[in-house]
């Protein structure tokens, strides 16, 4: 378009509405706008918006097609203040999720992502209740932390070094630099690849008494999912966490959120549960199964190798070990105790149980953890042939440099 010709003021008028001009998805569901932002800047976020979208959609299994939440996003200039990155979210069934963005250079990732769920949740229970704007009721903020930790959402495959030959654009109007565009569209935004330290951070405060029970933290205002952001990730992997129907569980929360506000009563009966004792339990069951899953493959951390230990220790009067087999000072016994015991049906029994959970705890690890895990094996497996101690010492001793190394490592 060619700028008009004459005064001055004229064209100051025209490169304003060129700089105001939006950049629409192709089906028009998402629109990107703002004088602060580069056109390049407005398509680099209209894809992320896009893919992020789709991401929450998936992850969540919301009923509802990608194309029907429609999505605006405007930059606007801060007022001043803090000079911290401002998002107001707004919804209108009729109109979809509007974020107005103040300060969006200084914008992080995560923070765009958990205003896109809340949005996009409170876009689809307005639908649901037929609401006129904002809906009655709503998610805890925490959800939307924990469902932004959750996500993995792919790299947008831009060509680097054409964002950074750029260089500083108006930087001094508000506008971003080659850096933030570098550090927003070429990083992979990857939590799955956390997902492993996430779980553990909230097994060891679970394990050592640090939580309260689940009720109390699946609260609308739950001050510890609030404050930290692994434990809300866990706790919406457990919500969500359909074992038979696909997106069964994020429906039932919708329902109880077109009725009456979030509660933990109202989680324990979406959960399937009568009471808050039963739902208590449910979460320390899904803790206690999800600690063998894999959910970072060929990665071993410090959780991990402290896993090792407690497969090596031995508690008398478990339920493996008769209450009478071992004496009871000296707790708890390491798996070279079972050397004096080996012929006894109980011990036979004990060394193929800790032989096949070595094996499970191996299993979609790093190459050096599966080998320390290997060497554990070969002990009890010796052990299981009754073989000489100068063999058991030396498989003992290998596995335990292995062990060692591998905490140092992490």
């Amino acid at each position: 378009m060619t700028p008009p010709a004459g005064s001055g003021l004229a064209r100051v008028h025209f490169n304003a509405l060129q700089a105001e001009r939006s950049v629409a998805s192709a089906d028009g569901s998402i629109v990107v706008s703002g004088a602060v932002l580069e056109p390049l800047d407005k398509t680099l976020l209209l894809e992320f918006v896009k893919e992020t979208r789709a991401q929450i959609i998936r992850l969540l299994a919301l009923p509802v097609d990608e194309k029907n939440i429609p999505i605006s996003l405007r930059a606007i200039k801060s007022d001043g203040g803090s000079g911290r990155c401002r998002i107001h979210i707004r919804v209108q069934r009729n109109a979809g999720v509007a974020l107005h963005v103040e300060t969006i250079e200084k914008m992080s990732r995560e923070q765009l992502v958990k205003a896109l769920c809340a949005g996009m949740l409170r876009y689809v229970l307005a639908v649901e209740t037929n609401s006129v704007g904002e809906p009655p009721h709503d998610f805890p903020v925490w959800f939307s932390q924990g469902v932004a930790a959750l996500l993995d959402v792919v790299r947008l495959q831009e060509n680097v070094d054409g964002i950074a030959a750029l260089g500083d654009v108006n930087h001094d109007q508000g506008h971003f630099d080659a850096t933030w565009r570098l550090q927003w569209y070429t990083r992979k935004f990857n939590h799955r690849s956390r997902q492993q330290e996430h779980f553990d951070a909230t097994w060891r405060r679970w394990s050592q008494g640090e939580l309260p029970p689940a009720f109390t933290l699946v609260e609308n205002f739950s001050p510890y999912a609030s404050a930290d952001v692994t434990l809300a990730a866990q706790l919406v992997a457990w919500l969500i966490e359909d074992t038979d129907t696909k997106g069964e569980r994020i429906s039932t929360l919708l329902k109880m959120l077109q009725q009456q506000a979030w509660s933990a009563k109202g989680v324990a009966q979406g959960m399937g549960v009568a009471t808050l004792a039963e739902l208590d339990w449910a979460w320390d069951m899904w803790l206690l199964n999800r600690r063998w899953l894999v959910l970072t493959p060929r990665v071993a951390t410090p959780e991990l190798v402290s896993r090792v230990q407690d497969v090596l220790r031995l508690f008398p009067g478990s339920p493996d070990i008769p209450l009478d087999a071992l004496p009871f000072r000296n707790m708890p016994y390491d798996v070279r105790i079972l050397v004096a015991y080996r012929q006894e049906p109980w011990a036979v029994s004990l060394i193929d149980t800790k032989i096949l959970q070595f094996q499970r705890l191996g299993s979609g690890r790093s190459d050096v953890f599966r080998a320390m895990v290997d060497d554990y094996v070969l002990f009890l497996q010796a052990l299981r042939r009754n073989e000489s101690q100068e063999r058991l010492n030396a498989l003992w001793t290998q596995a335990e440099e292995r062990r060692k190394e591998l905490g140092v490592r992490n």
